[in-house]
């Protein structure tokens, strides 16, 4: 499921992120509205992490894309596309010049916008700082762990979305049961 996702319902907005201006607002909305079908059908459990929905499998994240790192990873490609054309065609050239403020690329300030770079290990530290949730990446960050073979299941197991969810709703421990009433509530 997440690969249909991925390939067709993101996909369509990144054709138009260097084309419309796309408000953080927006885009935060459109993060938390699929976060909200992915919960109603059961494929993220409501008590479960936000941030390991957009990790990738092998970081122990569910691989979907996050829209928001996407939309500046796009416009940043394009940015650099358009000023390294510039040089050699003269086309590219007027528009870089043109394009004061009238595309969400704004040309004329390409080089000045700075976009992050390592949204996924930002993302990975959020989510080990929280105190229940963190606890399951702080046990995968032990020596004697083998990380890649814990987080085998998620790729390699073809289970019911509505199961991966419930199975890392477990890891989180946020699924009521006694030891949950004893020791957490």
């Amino acid at each position: 499921m997440i690969k249909a996702i991925n390939t067709y319902a993101t996909s369509v907005l990144t054709f138009g992120f260097g084309i419309v201006k796309w408000a953080p607002t927006d885009l935060e909305n459109l993060q938390t509205k699929m976060r909200m079908l992915l919960t109603r059908y059961r494929f993220h459990h409501p008590r479960a992490v936000k941030e390991r929905l957009t990790l990738p499998w092998h970081m122990g994240g569910r691989g979907l894309n996050d829209i928001i790192q996407l939309h500046d990873k796009q416009v940043k490609l394009l940015q650099t596309y358009f000023v390294n054309k510039q040089v050699m065609l003269p086309l590219y050239a007027a528009v870089v010049k043109a394009d004061d403020r009238y595309t969400p690329l704004d040309l004329v300030r390409a080089n000045e916008n700075e976009l992050t770079t390592d949204e996924e290990y930002n993302v990975k530290r959020q989510w080990s700082q929280k105190a229940l949730h963190g606890r399951h990446p702080c046990d995968l960050s032990q020596q004697y762990v083998d990380i890649e073979a814990s987080n085998n299941w998620l790729t390699n197991a073809d289970l019911f979305a509505e199961t991966e969810g419930f199975l890392t709703a477990i890891q989180y421990q946020v699924i009521l049961t006694r030891n949950y009433k004893k020791y957490i509530l």
